[in-house]
């Protein structure tokens, strides 16, 4: 049924005793779905191997925490238009920001955006298979009330990458996350991860960047005011540039970039910021 969702865990309210707790779906299929996974001040609760397909796969918001999705094959039906769709959804609700998110060796496909965090407090995304399509959007994380604590780990990024902070963000947001061991694979021209103007408290380490199609790559962004990011270790090749950082930031290091394109810049730096070990600069 294309208008229902599948699994649909809304507990009383906020706090373990009214949330739905420790529920577990494994090795089940479902398509032509909504919502696949509502989890709405649910506790404790994991999705576990099973092909799934929908327009949005999870919707994590209020007081959700300590669940896990494990093993699955979350892809969006071919019966809904790409525009609108998300893989992962985390966000907050009336009774507050979610917490303690799992998602690993799982496929998420060819949603528009295929993470989509608006609100978390302590995320882990390890090991998954993240492919856009060259009609999808970057996957991205956002700060609104409390985004914090997220790792992206050894994830494989298909076509289009990961942005964090919001577009247009006027406020200093510390997200004291990391981005690192993914691979970024046939990525389509642009910038592969994006960080815009006040997402402070980033580190990006030992990710591979791979582009080999036409057009202007760049592995690397920060647009402006970012304070406390280290960049380390990137092995990107078919690029324009590995990094720029513009306008201002304070705290930040680059480090370790071998210059394997033979770039006469291959960073682009427009205020002072620590550089040790990059080939060419």
């Amino acid at each position: 049924n294309k208008q229902a969702d599948l699994i649909d865990l809304t507990g009383a309210g906020p706090g373990y005793p009214k949330s739905v707790k420790n529920c577990k779906l494994i090795d089940c299929t479902a398509v032509q779905m909504y919502v696949l996974f509502n989890f709405d001040n649910a506790r404790a609760s994991q999705i576990i191997r099973g092909r799934y397909a929908g327009h949005t796969a999870l919707q994590y918001t209020n007081k959700s925490a300590e669940c896990l999705i494990e093993s699955a094959l979350i892809i969006k039906d071919e019966g809904w238009p790409t525009a609108g769709t998300k893989g992962v959804r985390s966000f907050e609700g009336v009774d507050g920001y979610p917490e303690g998110l799992t998602v690993k060796d799982t496929l998420i496909f060819r949603f528009e955006h295929n993470l989509a965090i608006e609100d978390l407090f302590i995320g882990k995304f390890h090991h998954n298979y993240i492919d856009s399509g060259d009609d999808a959007k970057a996957s991205y994380i956002n700060y609104g009330t409390k985004t914090e604590g997220i790792e992206i780990v050894g994830n494989w990024f298909y076509s289009k990458g990961l942005t964090v902070g919001k577009d247009g963000e006027i406020l200093p947001r510390q997200f004291r996350s990391s981005i690192s061991q993914n691979h970024f694979n046939a990525m389509v021209a642009g910038t592969d991860i994006t960080l815009n103007r006040w997402a402070h408290g980033v580190n990006i380490s030992q990710n591979h960047h791979n582009s080999l199609r036409v057009g202007t790559h760049v592995a690397v962004v920060c647009a402006g005011n970012n304070n406390g990011i280290m960049i380390d270790g990137l092995n990107p090749i078919g690029y324009t540039q590995y990094v720029q950082m513009k306008g201002s930031g304070e705290n930040n290091s680059l480090t370790n970039i071998v210059n394997i394109d033979n770039l006469l810049s291959p960073v682009y730096l427009e205020y002072p910021i620590n550089v040790s070990g990059v080939e060419g600069y």
